[in-house]
């Protein structure tokens, strides 16, 4: 006995379907990637990064926990790597001050 669905409606079906998982698949191998970019960027590209994230027990901004965030490391507008107080590294998350947000760490600002 045949089916009522029509045979290439039921291809169009399986293909979305195969479009969807992959696209699912892309996307979580993709935010894996980035969720580690900091560290590996750092010891591929610039060494003092690498040196400072370590030093300072650092991690890419949504990986630490709130509540264990006691300074950052940021790139100020000039390119400098600069270890500073909490507020300074939120001031830049937010777009409320120049530079970019690099990680938040674990130990506090000098």
């Amino acid at each position: 006995m045949h089916s009522d669905t029509p045979r290439p409606l039921t291809f169009v079906v399986v293909a979305m379907k195969v479009c969807a998982l992959t696209a699912l698949a892309t996307f979580c191998l993709v935010a894996l990637a980035q969720q580690s970019e900091p560290r590996s960027l750092a010891k591929r590209e610039q060494p003092e990064l690498a040196t400072m994230l370590e030093q300072h027990n650092c991690l890419a901004p949504p990986t630490i926990a709130p509540w264990r965030r006691e300074s950052a490391i940021i790139r100020s507008p000039l390119g400098e790597l600069k270890h500073v107080p909490l507020d300074v590294g939120h001031l830049i998350e937010e777009g409320k001050a120049d530079g970019e947000l690099i990680a938040f760490c674990a130990d506090p600002a000098p």
